[in-house]
């Protein structure tokens, strides 16, 4: 009795002198070999795929290693002109506080001016009051009216 590679139970017959049937055993060893053929070309065609897929993924692996460059070249680039752009806007409204204090110092220098004007007009307008009497009366003295009402 045999075992066949698939299982099966394979019986040889029995010469009735010299032991097995010679066609039996012939055809049980030419089908052994058969299954083991068969196994060796499906191993040969799986390890054929292993290194097909194992190819495979070292170029899927080196794509993704480029992409990682790719992308880590292109976030340093970004990463860089975002910094350039910031210096650009820093010098900007660096530029612009110093035009926004002078114009403010320069504002607050007129404002001052203008409080000192400002505050000297009531002398100024009693100054002018007191040369007005001054003329009146001279010009009451001159003509000889005292008090007299101008018509205006």
């Amino acid at each position: 009795m045999g075992f066949g590679m698939d299982g099966e139970v394979n019986f040889f017959r029995k010469k009735f002198i010299g032991g097995f049937n010679r066609q039996d055993v012939v055809e049980y060893v030419t089908k052994l070999a058969k299954e083991r053929n068969e196994m060796s070309a499906e191993r040969d065609k799986a390890l054929q795929s292993l290194r097909a897929l194992e190819a495979e993924t070292a170029a899927v692996r080196t794509e993704l290693d480029d992409l990682r460059k790719s992308i880590g070249d292109y976030k340093v680039k970004a990463l860089l002109d975002a910094a350039e752009r910031l210096s650009e806007l820093e010098e900007g409204f660096n530029q612009l506080q110093l035009e926004v204090g002078k114009a403010t110092a320069d504002v607050r220098a007129e404002l001052e001016s203008a409080v000192t004007t400002v505050s000297g007009v009531p002398s100024i307008f009693k100054w002018a009051g007191e040369k007005i009497n001054e003329l009146k009366s001279t010009l009451d003295d001159e003509i000889g009216v005292k008090n007299t009402a101008y018509i205006e």
